[in-house]
Order: C-alpha cells, then sequence, then structure tokens
C-alpha cells in the first residue's frame, strides 16, 4: 500500500482546503478571542477523529496499523518561500529545509523522526501565495506521540496564520469476517469479497450513526464517504458534511483485504 506525494496533489487539494475551512466554520473570524476559540475547536475535534479513526482500525486490522495525519493550507505572509520554509522548519524542531523540484515547482523540504513518528513539512508558492502541507506518519503504537505531535503541529501552524486544515487516515490489512474468510477462494479474492469487508467495515462502525453519502467502485475497489454527526470537520458532497470514508481493495494475488479509513476524505492511496 503506497502513499502519495501529497505535494504532487497540491493543485487539487487547495481548493478542498479552502471549502473544508468554510464547512466546519474554521474560515476567517474577526477578532483575537474568537480566532482563538476557532483554533482549539478545530484542535480538539482533530484528536478526537484521529482517536476515532484508530479506534475503526484497531477493531479489525490485524499486523500493523499505518498511520498518516496532515495539517495543509495556505498562508498568507510577507515571508518569501525560503525564509518562510525556515521558520516552520526550525519551530517544528525539523533539520533545515532542503529543496525538491515537482512538477516544474521549487518545493521546500524538511523532514525528521520524533521518537516513532515522522514528520515532512513541504513549503511552495502557488499562484502568488505560500502553501503548506505538514504530514506526520506513524504505525497505531505510537498513537499516543502521534496525536501529541498533531496537535502541537496544527497549533504552530494556525499561530502562526496558516489557514491549515486537517486530514487523517489508518490503513492495514484485515481478515475476512467469519463464514466469507471460510470460502473465500485460495487462489485469490474477489470483487464480492471487497463488498464483502466494505460492510463489514460500516457495521463495525455503527455506533458512529454515520449515513453514506456516495460511493466509488473500481474492480476489487470499494469505497464509501458518510456523515458523522459527531464529526466536526467535514468538507461538503452534494450538499451533505462528509466526514468519514471507508474504502476496501481485493488483493487478487493474495487475497489479503486492504482496508482504509479517512477523515473527512481518505487522502491517501487505497
Amino acid at each position: 500500500m503506497r502513499t502519495r506525494n501529497a505535494v504532487v496533489l497540491i493543485s487539487l487539494m487547495i481548493a478542498w482546503v479552502t471549502a473544508l475551512l468554510f464547512v466546519v466554520g474554521f474560515g476567517p473570524v474577526t477578532g483575537n478571542s474568537a480566532l482563538a476559540a476557532g483554533n482549539t475547536a478545530q484542535l480538539d475535534q482533530a484528536d478526537a477523529q484521529l482517536q476515532q479513526l484508530l479506534q475503526l482500525g484497531r477493531q479489525q486490522v490485524t499486523g500493523k496499523l499505518d498511520t498518516v495525519v496532515k495539517w495543509q493550507g495556505e498562508w498568507k505572509t510577507s515571508l518569501q518561500a525560503k525564509p518562510a520554509a525556515e521558520r516552520l522548519a526550525a519551530q517544528l524542531a525539523l533539520p533545515a529545509a532542503g529543496t525538491e523540484n515537482v512538477q516544474g515547482h521549487k518545493v521546500y523540504t524538511s523532514e525528521g523522526l520524533k521518537g516513532a513518528v515522522m514528520g515532512k513539512l513541504s513549503l511552495m508558492e502557488v499562484d502568488g501565495a505560500l502553501y503548506v502541507i505538514y504530514r506526520l506518519d506513524a504505525e497505531a503504537s505510537a498513537a499516543a506521540k502521534l496525536v501529541q505531535l498533531q496537535h502541537e503541529a496544527g497549533q504552530l501552524l494556525l499561530d502562526n496564520g496558516v489557514a491549515a486544515a486537517w486530514n487523517g487516515s489508518v490503513q492495514g490489512l484485515a481478515p475476512l469476517p467469519g463464514k466469507q474468510a471460510a470460502a473465500a477462494s485460495s487462489a485469490g479474492g474477489s470483487s464480492e469479497d471487497t463488498f464483502v469487508m466494505l460492510n463489514h467495515m460500516e457495521k463495525e462502525a455503527g455506533d458512529l450513526q454515520a449515513s453514506p453519502i456516495d460511493s466509488f467502485e473500481d474492480g476489487t475497489t470499494v469505497s464509501r464517504t458518510y456523515e458523522v454527526p459527531s464529526f466536526g470537520i467535514t468538507t461538503l458532497i452534494g450538499g451533505r458534511k462528509a466526514g468519514l470514508q471507508m474504502a476496501a481493495h481485493t488483493d487478487t494475488v493474495t487475497g489479503q483485504q486492504e482496508v482504509s479509513w479517512g477523515s473527512p476524505m481518505l487522502t491517501i492511496e487505497y
């Protein structure tokens, strides 16, 4: 299971992040007290939604549960790209930023390991404005440290004036449930197995009272997007607030079920 390079998708993500900020009520506000309250609400909601994703993953995944958190958004600042990247890297306790060329764009990057959590900062100029992505990768065994670091990083970016939106995903391998596992073909999985798996994932998430609002099918991959009443960080799909996306993919060679949960949407490959 490979993860997409978020920098490559920047041009597509900017509009999504902008819309997301307004949908959840974390867009521009007036006054320092209102800004602080909005930031605190977003940080607390991000912590809660990450914990929920981890719980869903732990209920079903056997073995390693990969977890990815991203804070990303536009940064309106008087700083140029290089000093802006240097400032954020220093504040995030990362090494000095270097440069990469991605699709003709100069991207300033810095990454470092904090305990068992890998952090990567990416900053580039897009249409005259700076765009920032801070990504954290860890296994679920480092969940406590990850939650702490995601909160601290979000606070730092928001305090600097970055219009940062949060996104989280967990991913791993899960066995087919019950009788379906016994009946699965030893020669590999099938599209039917994929639907069985996703339906099981949906059942296990029943306590969230998730209401499906969109779906996607492609051979042995299927995903569904849901509105979740308790999730405050959402994005609009068809006029409804999407807060959770779940996906299952059957490896037709091994028959293994690759399962993913993302909030408000999956931004990793599934």
